[in-house]
This record gives structure tokens, sequence and C-alpha cells, in this order.
């Protein structure tokens, strides 16, 4: 899973750069000196941010387990200069505001506005790839899902998708969480995500069309 997968980064990326601390020993200068690291390594300013909110969501993760009492202070990076922003080349979050601009295009109908508009951010603050945000459910088990039980939202892994043939539960990015809280509790049923055809039907669950759409809006938003 690509959540997995950011998350075992991050905190990879935090030992190396930090050490191997204790995490109820990590303060706001330990944060602080790993985003000017990333920074200095060329990391683009929205990786900062996305490696940040990532970290961040692993400790409230943590607190909300007891195994740390008192979070670190956990800032948003300062940007840097534009030179130092285009040593990398994702996604940027001026990028993702001209995407979401060319939704209303007109070989686009008004029913599809809204769902693609809802993946789009969600594909920004989840770290999912787009067939496994597609696969995302609230009340399948045996998909990627969301388990509410601990109060803030988690993703639940079942074992079939994941490498190492064990269930397992991640913590999401604070943004994500808070799209997921937005949901209505009488709405939360069926996919989380979903893509309607002109017609209104749902799309299927496989990425290539909706993939392809995507695409589309990166050229038109010239990305």
């Amino acid at each position: 899973c690509e959540s997995e997968s950011k998350i075992t980064t991050v905190l990879k990326s935090f030992e190396n750069i930090i050490g191997a601390h204790r995490i109820a020993s990590v303060t706001s200068q330990h944060v602080s000196k790993w985003q000017a690291k990333l920074r200095s390594d060329g990391k683009s300013e929205h990786t900062i941010a996305s490696y940040t909110a990532h970290l961040k969501a692993g400790f409230n993760w943590a607190k909300e387990q007891g195994i740390i009492s008192k979070l670190p202070t956990i800032k948003k990076p300062k940007r840097a200069s534009i030179s130092e922003a285009m040593k990398g080349r994702p996604i940027t979050s001026e990028e993702i505001d001209r995407l979401l601009a060319q939704i209303k295009l007109p070989y686009l109908t008004e029913i599809q506005h809204d769902g693609l508009k809802h993946l789009l951010n969600g594909l920004w603050w989840s770290g999912l790839r787009l067939e496994e945000s597609l696969n995302l459910w609230w009340d399948r088990f045996d998909r990627i899902s969301i388990d509410m039980s601990h109060g803030r939202p988690v993703l639940r892994i079942p074992a079939e998708r994941e490498k190492g043939n064990r269930n397992r539960q991640y913590p999401v990015a604070t943004e994500f969480a808070e799209m997921i809280l937005a949901v209505p509790e009488e709405s939360r049923k069926g996919p989380f995500f979903t893509v309607l055809t002109k017609q209104g039907k749902p799309y299927s669950s496989t990425r290539h069309r909706v993939g392809k759409i995507i695409a589309e809006l990166g050229r038109k938003a010239g990305i």
C-alpha cells in the first residue's frame, strides 16, 4: 500500500537525519532540523509539507495509543525560495489548484465535478495510489477500509492486500482525517470516493478510465 510505503519512508528519513530517538524524547527542534535537512537535500516544498503531515499523523497516533504523553510542536515548514523549491518535480500546491480548476471543462458534466474534486483532494492528502483510493471503502473489510473505532480515522489494510500478509492499521494525515470526518455518519457506507460517468453511474474501481480523465486534466492545466 502506498500509505504504508510513505509512512515508512518518512519515519526512516527522520531516523536517518535525527538519529535513533525514543518517540517520547523527540522535540520541536528535532523536527525543524529534519525539515531543514530535507530542504538542503533538494526535496520540494510539497514533499516536505507532505512528509511533515505524515510525521504529525504518526505522533498523534502514538499519543492516542499511550506511547507518548505529550506531542512535540510540529510547525508547517517554512517555504524556501523559488529557486530552492524548483529542485524537485512532484506536483506543487499551485499545480493542484490549477488541476482542480480544470474540473469544469466542457467535456465533463456537472454531475462529475464533485466526485472528481473529492478524489483529487483525497489523493493529495492520503498518499494512496489511484487504484487504492478507488478501492477505499467504509464497510468492506476485504478492501482497504476506514476504521473509526479509535475516534480518529485510520486505514485498515487486510492481510491479502498487505505485503507482510498481516492485517494492519495506519494513521492518516490530519488533512485527510478532516476529509473523512466531514462525511455525515449516515453517509458512511460504500466506497469513500466515487467518480461518475456522464450518465451518472459510478466508474469501475479500476484506475484506467478515471486515470485518463485525471491525465487530461493535467495536460489542460499544463502540468
